[in-house]
This record gives structure tokens, C-alpha cells and sequence, in this order.
């Protein structure tokens, strides 16, 4: 099938989950993973109506934000070295990827040295295992206060990934957790803006759905294998 005819099946099998667990299907945005995916397969998703695309890797999101001349926005979502923070300022609707203070610090620091606001997420790990991106969850409190006091950045939310290797079973009570986890820090902020729980991706979004996520985040099964 080509992106429009995959496009159509994600957007009925986001929606089909949506509704199974009593949800409105527009609670639920999706966005495009186009890593590894050219200019052309971005086109053709928008062309279909989609303006979600996220990237990980700081150069290629810079490539293409540069130089794809669409009305769309961009999310970082892939672990985000500090030094390469100032290369995202001011180009981002949202970071996904945000788990540690020293990033906190330099993302304050470029933003206000930019004169703009960033929306970040919290990125969390509540299995939290060596090489993984993502805070435990006493550190996500910690990063949480730290945040409350940037003027610079603006918390949306929370990501998360799921642990791979788990059954279907445990990564729902992953994304349950994480849920948990998010309805929390909503009731302490107050906060109309803290309104994204960033789960789910090919392989078990609609897990995530029915656990309460508002934007899943879906590469392959759009846009096919990826050439690494």
C-alpha cells in the first residue's frame, strides 16, 4: 500500500480504539514519524491532510525543517544531546524528549537568549534501565519543579516509551502507570497548557489509546521500512 492508503487504515484503526475505550477519536493526534524518510514521502503525507511530523536526530530535523517549505509542525522526539539544543530553538512545536536538569538549563538558556517561549515534554521511564532516555519517577518530580520555575519553557505533557520486550498485558500497565503519572502532575499544575500524553507508537498505539494517550507517534506503518 502507499502512505494515503496507510494513512487511512492508522487514522480507522486510531479511531476504532478511541471508541472501544470511550473516547473521542479527536482526543487522539497523530503524529508522523519521517525519520529516515525523504522529502517526497513528507509531501505525500501532507498532502493527505496530516500536519504532525516528528524527527530524531537533530540534523536531519534541521535539514528538513529548513528546507521543506510546508505548513506543518515539527516535534523533536529523539534523546537530545545539550550542545545541540541551540539548533532546535525557535523551530519546534513541541520537545518531546526532555529527562534531565543540565537540558532544562541549556533549553531555558537558548530560549531566552532567543526571546521565545518552548514547549517541552517530559520524557519518563518508569522502568527506568541503563542507555534509555527518560526520567524514573522521582525524577521527573524533580524535573517537574525545576521547570515550573523557567519562564522560558512551557510544559505540555509527558512522553513515553515503552519498554521493548513486553507483553501486550504489561506494556497497557506501562501505559497506565504513565497515565497515573500524568494525572498527578495535572491536578498539582493546574495547568490548562499541561494537556499531552505523548505514547504509543506502530506496534502498540492502540494500547496506548486505550490508556489515555493524545498523541500517538506512528513511522512505519505510514511510510514503510526505513533504510537505516
Amino acid at each position: 500500500m502507499g502512505i494515503q492508503q496507510q494513512l487511512c487504515e492508522i487514522h480507522g484503526r486510531l479511531d476504532r480504539a478511541a471508541q472501544k475505550a470511550g473516547r473521542d477519536p479527536k482526543e487522539v493526534s497523530l503524529l508522523c514519524v519521517s525519520k529516515n524518510f525523504p522529502k517526497e514521502a513528507i509531501c505525500e503525507a501532507a498532502a493527505c491532510g496530516e500536519r504532525l511530523f516528528g524527527e530524531n536526530r537533530v540534523d536531519e530535523f534541521s535539514i528538513k525543517h529548513d528546507n521543506i517549505k510546508l505548513s506543518v509542525d515539527w516535534h523533536f522526539i529523539g534523546q537530545l544531546q545539550s550542545n545541540k539544543v541551540r539548533k532546535l530553538i525557535g523551530k519546534t512545536s513541541l520537545i518531546h524528549s526532555v529527562d534531565r536538569p543540565s537540558l532544562v538549563k541549556e533549553l531555558q538558556r537558548r530560549s531566552l537568549e532567543a526571546g521565545v517561549v518552548t514547549d517541552i515534554l517530559l520524557q519518563v521511564d518508569l522502568q527506568k534501565k541503563e542507555g534509555r532516555g527518560g526520567a524514573g519517577t522521582d525524577a521527573a518530580k524533580a524535573l517537574l519543579e525545576e521547570v515550573s520555575l523557567c519562564d522560558a519553557l512551557r510544559l505540555r505533557g509527558l512522553m513515553n516509551v515503552a519498554p521493548f520486550g513486553l507483553s501486550a498485558l504489561d506494556t497497557e500497565r506501562n501505559f497506565a502507570d504513565v497515565k497515573g503519572l500524568f494525572d498527578g502532575f495535572s491536578r498539582e499544575l493546574k495547568s490548562p497548557c499541561f494537556d499531552t500524553l505523548s505514547m504509543g507508537m506502530s506496534g502498540d498505539f492502540e494500547l496506548a489509546i486505550a490508556q489515555g494517550s493524545t498523541l500517538v507517534r506512528i513511522g512505519s506503518a505510514i511510510f514503510g521500512a526505513r533504510n537505516y
